[in-house]
């Protein structure tokens, strides 16, 4: 009771009568509550702003349902940048949370400038816009 709903990540280990605990497990996805009602939910980047020569902004969300997912990024001036696709089913298109990453490059490889960039992620139907800041 009075557990958080949402998606948490856990690791298991078991402990002996004698108090030996054993090793913990891989990262284990738990959706605690129900899933999300529409769409995508609970969108944010951290860090925002994030430098892009020493680190990677973790683009989260949440799914209501397995379904392939596709972050583009944009300029502020509208111009496509960069395009992120996932699996249905897969990292990033699993239905609870899911976190990716962009490395603040472009679709050459090469790193944006610092500024406000747009991301806009779109699974099964629904659309969710972010603002993300690159800093140098």
């Amino acid at each position: 009771t009075n557990v958080p709903q949402g998606t948490v990540f856990v690791r298991v280990r078991s402990v002996s009568g004698s108090g030996v605990a054993s090793e913990s497990s891989e990262i284990i996805k738990v959706q605690l509550g129900p899933l999300p009602s529409d769409g995508i939910n609970s969108a944010s980047s951290y860090p925002n702003p994030f430098d892009s020569r020493t680190t990677t902004a973790k683009i989260f969300y949440e799914l209501a349902e397995n379904s392939g997912v596709t972050i583009t990024i944009y300029s502020i001036f509208g111009r496509e940048l960069n395009s992120l696709s996932f699996d249905a089913g897969g990292v990033g298109g699993s239905a609870g949370a899911n976190t990716v990453t962009w490395d603040g490059s472009d679709l050459s490889g090469r790193k944006v400038t610092k500024g406000m960039y747009i991301a806009v992620i779109e699974a099964g139907g629904a659309r969710e816009t972010l603002k993300i800041g690159v800093i140098h």
